[in-house]
């Protein structure tokens, strides 16, 4: 299993990157303070064909590495 390239993008680019991924899983990874924020913005329903995981990460510098 490899990493995939970390881009950043917008709302739009993010939507369409979900729907075309080949892969049946996918792991959103959001900061619990945004998740309240942004949860409305992302089109989870729309991805059914797909095992959905939400993971909020505790706020602060140290979660935002791949260790």
């Amino acid at each position: 299993m490899s990493l995939a390239t970390i881009k950043w993008m917008n709302f739009d680019q993010l939507c369409q990157a979900l729907r075309d991924l080949a892969a049946p899983t996918v792991l959103v990874i959001v900061d619990e303070h945004l998740w309240p924020i942004y949860k409305e913005k992302l089109p989870l329903e729309g991805l059914s064909d797909k095992e959905i995981y939400i993971w909020r990460a505790a706020s602060g510098e140290n979660t935002k590495n791949l260790t």
